[in-house]
């Protein structure tokens, strides 16, 4: 965003860019190489992505799920026991939030955070509908360039993971 844009313009300019952070508790830190954040576009054709991957969240908030998508697939996932630290991943202190993904493909990277503890009494709850608000965070999109023709353009991953023998040659490997 302009240093000088409205907020309507830098709210609009950060969406649609894919800049984002969408959250009603945990905060998630996602770079890739180093420092590309969600809303990056990023050329990388060595085979190596480098992920930093952390999350943050206040005490009283839950945060057990951590997951790194691929599109709608998953490629990591993380449980975390309950907890009262601020840094929820990595679990420890000694774990590095870093680590290396086969880059086979172009592909588009984001990262979600679940909690199973409702956020009452600090968000109010619809006990009407019987509907309670639980942690979650989402990341902006990352798009990854893998082949380096200066485009993103994933396959579709159903194709790539579907059913039949794709699927079973997977899980042999």
């Amino acid at each position: 965003p302009q240093g000088g844009s409205s907020l309507f313009e830098q709210l609009r300019d950060g969406l649609s860019s894919g800049s984002v952070l969408v959250t009603n508790g945990p905060f998630i830190r996602l770079l890739v190489n180093g420092k590309y954040p969600p809303g990056s576009f990023v050329t990388d054709t060595d085979g190596m992505l480098d992920v930093l991957l952390e999350v943050h969240a206040a005490p009283w908030v839950d945060v057990r799920s951590v997951m790194l998508y691929e599109s709608e697939f998953f490629i990591r996932q993380v449980l975390l026991p309950q907890s009262e630290r601020l840094r929820r991943l990595p679990r420890s202190d000694a774990d590095s939030p870093e680590y290396r993904l086969p880059l086979k493909r172009d592909m588009v990277i984001t990262a979600m955070a679940l909690g199973y503890t409702p956020l009452s009494p600090v968000v109010a709850q619809d006990d009407l509908r019987g509907f309670d608000e639980r942690p979650l965070a989402i990341t902006g999109p990352i798009f990854i360039d893998a082949d380096g023709d200066g485009k993103c353009t994933p396959p579709d991953l159903r194709e790539v993971y579907g059913t039949g023998n794709k699927l079973q040659e997977m899980l042999r490997k």
